[in-house]
């Protein structure tokens, strides 16, 4: 089995309820399709980039640091994982070389509002990050490649 790549990045809509937000972008590396029937998911195994000019620098492992993390996308569609009964999980991480305590998680999650809006994806984090409704994108780009061998991207 093969590891997959994604490339992921978010832009503020008029909905976000910052001012000042910058955007951010990255890659995901995650595992193949896991689960069954309704249940699909990828498990993000890796992630790398930006958010809000910080460098992602490390994935938080799984329910850790308080964040009820699951770090799974919704399969096939790539986007964060949105748990049954409005449970927020998500893809956490740290940014800039941050101690891995609770008050320096971020998370990247998917929240559902209501029939009619549906889904939307936001972010949070220390210091006041709050990013709420980005407009979020992610492509699968090819598989991971081994350790010492150069990834193979599709189009």
């Amino acid at each position: 089995m093969a590891d997959l790549l994604w490339d992921w990045s978010y832009k503020c809509s008029i909905l976000t309820t910052q001012t000042k937000c910058k955007g951010g972008s990255g890659t995901f590396t995650t595992t193949e399709q896991q689960g069954s029937g309704g249940d699909l998911y990828y498990l993000v195994t890796d992630i790398t980039g930006t958010v809000e000019g910080n460098t992602i620098t490390s994935l938080v492992a799984p329910n850790s640091l308080g964040l009820k993390n699951d770090n799974k996308l919704s399969a096939p569609s790539g986007i964060p994982y949105a748990n049954i009964g409005h449970k927020i999980t998500g893809i956490a991480f740290l940014t800039n070389n941050d101690a891995p305590i609770s008050a320096n998680g971020n998370l990247l999650f998917s929240n559902f509002i209501d029939d009619f809006i549906g889904y939307y994806t936001q972010i949070s984090g220390p210091s006041g990050l709050a990013l709420e409704n980005v407009d979020f994108s992610v492509k699968q780009v090819g598989d991971a490649a081994p350790a010492g061998m150069a990834a193979v991207h599709g189009a």
